[in-house]
């Protein structure tokens, strides 16, 4: 080996390590400017949107996504609910004739494709307990070329910079009470865990089945549905099913010898309770979707319940069943609109829940033990 090679050697070497070491920095740096510059946008839509709860809006920030990355914000607010993605890009975004979003010389469609998952994911969350509510995505562009940007449709995404999303946000009305905002709020804040505390190895809350305890529905459930209780009655020859509702204040009842019923109540009530009783024998509610009256939800309220009634109450059935020693509690849940789901049985002496089906009953709909549960809880004394 010649004088002085082995040291240019590792000098050479030495020289490409530097090098590498220099990209990777280079980039590091690179990764770290569009972090400040995300942030900062983030914060930059986070103060404009704090200004909406003055009028009673319930804004979120920094959640944890399904992906593993963050919803930057979610509004919730009269019309519904809002996922917003907050974009600091320097160069103006256009959408080109091919309806694609492009900034600059690079196309940024698949930011559009990642909001619509998150906003079918927040969706699926809010309507999970079949209480239709409007939930939309809008991509707020902060940058200085496009944040006076008015507001532009692609697909079912929403742009529109920052200076003008409040004024979009709050363009539709919408009929939600501060009561049911505060309810999807807390929904949604339990189920959606901060995307920080997970970063800091904290353990997410985990996803509650209503309002916060196993087995409590929610307000906004509370709003959508009504809740029944039938008991069987024998004596002397005679047999009756007795209607409740979940205070346990009587109804009415069927004679299930003759058919015959009597009915004790009025309103909304008494349409439900005498369809409920006609369909009713010892074997459950034989009562479809279509035959059950549809009664406007207390869900919406003022402008829009006065104007058109198009949500209707969903009921959940409890039937009680004695008999050989044992105690069961039967469910049935009826969307008028929709579906008759056959829930299964609780035996009331041991607990135990005995769903027809596993998993969700339906695509707008949680599992079975799940409304099994919430009957139980309601469930009135004797």
């Amino acid at each position: 080996m010649a004088a002085g090679e082995s040291a240019e050697a590792e000098a050479k070497r030495a020289r490409g390590a530097a090098s590498h070491l220099e990209r990777k920095a280079r980039y590091a740096a690179k990764v770290a400017d569009d972090y400040a510059k995300g942030a900062a946008g983030e914060q930059l839509v986070a103060a404009e949107l704090e200004k909406l709860t003055a009028s009673g809006w319930r804004i979120l920030h920094d959640r944890r996504a399904p992906d593993g990355g963050n919803i930057d914000h979610l509004a919730i607010g009269p019309p519904g609910v809002a996922v917003v993605d907050a974009k600091n890009w320097s160069s103006a975004v256009t959408i080109n004739a091919e309806r694609r979003l492009v900034s600059s010389k690079y196309d940024h469609t698949e930011e559009v494709d990642r909001l619509n998952a998150l906003v079918d994911h927040v969706r699926g969350l809010a309507n999970r307990d079949g209480s239709p509510l409007s939930v939309r995505g809008y991509m707020v562009l902060t940058g200085d070329l496009d944040r006076d940007r008015a507001a532009s449709d692609l697909g079912d995404i929403r742009i529109v910079g920052l200076t003008k999303v409040n004024g979009r946000l709050t363009k539709t009305r919408g009929d939600l009470s501060p009561e049911l905002v505060d309810a999807i709020a807390g929904t949604l804040d339990a189920a959606l865990p901060s995307a920080t505390a997970v970063d800091r190895g904290e353990a997410p809350k985990p996803e509650p089945l209503g309002n916060d305890a196993p087995g409590v529905p929610s307000p906004l459930f509370e709003r959508a549905h009504r809740f029944f209780y039938l008991r069987s009655w024998k004596k002397a020859g005679h047999h009756r099913l007795y209607l409740s509702d979940r205070d346990g204040t009587s109804l009415g009842w069927t004679d299930v010898n003759t058919g015959a019923t009597t009915i004790d109540c009025q309103g909304d009530d008494r349409k439900l309770a005498e369809a409920l009783l006609a369909a009713a024998d010892p074997t459950g509610v034989k009562l479809a979707p279509g035959d059950l009256p549809k009664v406007a939800t207390r869900l919406w309220g003022g402008r829009l319940l006065s104007r058109v009634a198009r949500f209707h109450t969903s009921v959940l059935v409890g039937q009680e069943w004695r008999a050989y020693g044992k105690h069961r509690l039967y469910g049935t849940l009826i969307d008028p609109s929709v579906n008759r789901f056959d829930l299964g049985w609780i035996d009331l002496k041991t607990g135990e829940v005995h769903p027809t089906i596993d998993g969700d009953i339906a695509k707008d709909r949680g599992p079975a033990d799940r409304y099994l549960a919430y009957l139980q809880h309601h469930l009135p004394e004797r």
